[in-house]
């Protein structure tokens, strides 16, 4: 694949609010092979009797197939605003163009994020965020393997806090992903329907045993 990214920065101050502003375009392009493989059964045998077996004829597929390419470009914008030591909000927005043999669709994406510091070691935040993304492909495996599907905007919820000194550090956050559902069907169909929900909670922490 084939990664290009330009950034802008730049930081500014109006009517008491910093703002950290980004500006930026990215461009990827990702190329897709597949292994096909094939098979048959021979027969049967062992190590004292192992036998002779017939040609199955079998012709061997090339090892790479180049089954396609997709191309995605970016334009965002993020404005991280300061209300003095206490209080930063994030606003953010994202359109990507996505682009394939079988489509080519755009969308914007929001992002939206506050974080509170109540104390200098503590910061609670809490933060909206979606994303476009590339559509799932039917495997291999799949009575309609390649089969490309549209793209999906994700969505992500999350809330926590982060505490911590220079020599101790503790995070937790709570969060909600919904995503495309993505499944193999009875008739080994694979099938892009519905929403596919997690809800998960993350916890980690750091120490310094001594100090040197």
């Amino acid at each position: 694949g084939e990664d290009t990214q330009l950034l802008l920065t730049t930081a500014a101050r109006t009517a008491g609010i910093g703002h950290g502003i980004v500006v930026g375009a990215a461009r990827r392009q990702t190329s897709y092979m597949a292994s096909p493989f094939t098979g048959a059964v021979l027969g049967t045998g062992n190590l004292a009797n192992p036998g002779t077996f017939a040609d199955p004829g079998l012709v061997v597929p090339p090892i790479d197939i180049d089954t396609g390419s997709t191309t995605t470009r970016s334009l965002f914008v993020s404005d991280t605003m300061s209300f003095g030591d206490r209080w930063d909000v994030i606003l953010g927005l994202r359109h990507d163009t996505i682009k394939t043999a079988t489509y080519d669709r755009s969308a914007s994406s929001p992002t939206l994020a506050a974080v509170f510091r109540p104390a200098p070691w503590l910061s609670l935040y809490g933060s909206y965020g979606e994303a476009f993304e590339q559509g799932s492909e039917a495997p291999l495996t799949a009575a309609n393997a390649g089969q490309v599907f549209d793209p999906m905007t994700s969505e992500q919820v999350e809330i926590g806090l982060k505490a911590g000194t220079a020599d101790w550090g503790i995070a937790a956050a709570l969060f909600r992903l919904d995503k495309a559902l993505t499944f193999l069907g009875p008739d080994n169909v694979f099938n892009q329907d519905g929403v596919a929900r997690y809800d998960g909670f993350g916890l980690s922490g750091k120490g310094r045993l001594d100090r040197q």
